[in-house]
């Protein structure tokens, strides 16, 4: 008898069939010990200069990060500069000082400036995509992103509000779009990557979250019911309604982020080549009380493990599929970037 392969939870049945030779796993290769040592640096030196440091601590992070993320045996590679971030930094605390300084005016002020601020926003989203996207490389090919103003604006403002006004019966379609505009827009090279979400599969992300929550309170609700909960205030209803949230919440963004995780890697692809993720509830559930143990007995100390275990985890959990030969797609992404000189050029340095 044919024994059957069990799918990862939350593809809901979109993945690859069984392992082929085409099949090119991700792995990390940093140490827990040793990022340490980074991590320690970066915070001291974030704290004794107010925080200037930051930007710098965040390259050197991700520096860490991608040089030890590998793919074929070749590793990432993060080039950011840490005094354009720095700059972009600067710009947000000041635009942030002056709108919250305004907004004490007047209210119809307040309005005024909320509504330029949505204007603005689409157009620093796709910067700061752009500035991180052009600024990570794999085989010494860079990564790009060319959003236009017109389809951040639909995605991530129209869409939301649309999504909010019908009470979220239509948020999974927004959910969809700012996916699918990230992904469609993003290149390797002069590839663009492709993505087409299945809406019935996002609604049922959507909705089995939904039913995590409504489900998962009612039985903390219940089970709740003969503890002394007199601390969390005077009325005891209300006390077991917010633990019975409290403890479905955390249930509800495990599934979910495996969920989405799966949905959105395995209809990635850029070319003829797609991407496969395989993460399941039970192995990341595992990492995160891992996670939450080892913060909790360390008091935060065992985060640069905790952040080593994650990107362990994440490269384990993905594979890049090729349908042909990988050397000759990156071969071929190395000969159309030579023109890329005079564009790449103009690429305006904002990390926000």
């Amino acid at each position: 008898m044919q024994q059957k392969t069990k799918k990862p939870f939350g593809t809901l049945g979109i993945h690859s069939n069984n392992i082929s030779e085409g099949n090119k796993p991700f792995s990390f290769h940093g140490d827990g010990f040793e990022f340490f040592k980074i991590w320690i640096v970066n915070v001291f030196l974030t704290i004794i200069t107010l925080g200037i440091y930051s930007p710098w601590a965040l390259v050197r992070t991700r520096k860490y990060f991608y040089g030890n993320t590998k793919l074929m045996d070749a590793s990432f590679n993060y080039h950011a500069n840490p005094v354009s971030i720095l700059i972009g930094r600067i710009i947000a605390v000041v635009i942030y000082a002056v709108f919250v300084s305004l907004s004490t005016l007047n209210p119809i002020i307040a309005v005024v400036l909320t509504i330029v601020l949505l204007a603005v926003m689409p157009w620093i989203l796709n910067k700061s995509l752009r500035f991180h996207a052009y600024n990570s490389s794999y085989k010494n090919i860079r990564f790009n992103f060319k959003g236009s103003y017109e389809g951040a604006l639909m995605a991530f403002i129209i869409w939301p509000i649309i999504g909010t006004i019908s009470l979220y019966a239509l948020m999974p379609i927004a959910i969809k779009k700012q996916h699918e505009y990230i992904a469609r827009n993003s290149l390797y090279g002069r590839s663009y990557f492709s993505m087409a979400l299945p809406i019935g599969a996002v609604y049922a992300v959507f909705f089995i979250g939904l039913l995590i929550v409504i489900t998962g309170s009612v039985a903390v609700y219940f089970l709740t019911s003969g503890l002394n909960l007199s601390l969390l205030g005077p009325n005891p209803i209300a006390a077991r309604i917010i633990v019975a949230i409290y403890a479905a919440v955390p249930i509800w963004l495990i599934y979910n982020f495996v969920a989405m995780t799966n949905l959105t890697y395995n209809n990635l692809g850029i070319k003829q080549n797609r991407f496969q993720s395989t993460m399941t509830l039970g192995s990341y559930a595992g990492l995160i009380i891992v996670n939450l143990g080892l913060l909790i007995v360390t008091l935060g100390l065992a985060l640069p493990w905790v952040k080593v275990r994650n990107a362990k985890y994440a490269a384990r959990k993905l594979e890049f599929i090729a349908s042909g030969d990988v050397q000759q797609f990156v071969q071929a992404e190395t000969n159309d970037t030579t023109a890329l000189g005079g564009e790449i050029g103009a690429v305006f340095d904002i990390g926000i």
